[in-house]
């Protein structure tokens, strides 16, 4: 796994956590839950995006739209399937929610920057 991989997975799953854990005890309503699901990916694409500035390498930016696209799923797969199990207590479609959160975050960190050094 490439080190710079560990920020965009990092603000995904934390967040992820975090708001679903949020909007699940206070009992938020539907338009909450979506302004909290749409600002948390939107740190999470912001994530992906920006663990590649710096890298030394080519097709930085291919990887950063990977890393990007691959974070708002993770946050959202969490964020919504805690959502889904502790408020609406469909346990079936968090369990979906949480093993497409799981491809998601192993797609992540497989996406690397090619090295130009050999």
């Amino acid at each position: 796994m490439p080190d710079r991989a560990i920020i965009p997975l990092t603000v995904a799953v934390m967040g992820g956590f975090f708001c679903g854990l949020v909007g699940s005890v206070l009992i938020l309503d539907d338009g909450p839950i979506a302004t909290l699901a749409i600002v948390g990916a939107i740190a999470s694409i912001l994530a992906g995006a920006v663990s590649v500035v710096g890298e030394p390498g080519s097709g930085r930016a291919s990887v950063a739209i990977l890393r990007a696209f691959y974070a708002a799923l993770l946050f959202l797969a969490i964020d919504l399937g805690l959502v889904e199990f502790l408020r609406n207590g469909s346990f079936g479609l968090a369990l979906i929610l949480w093993i497409a959160g799981g491809l998601a975050a192993a797609m992540l960190v497989s996406a690397r920057v090619e090295s130009t050094t050999q």
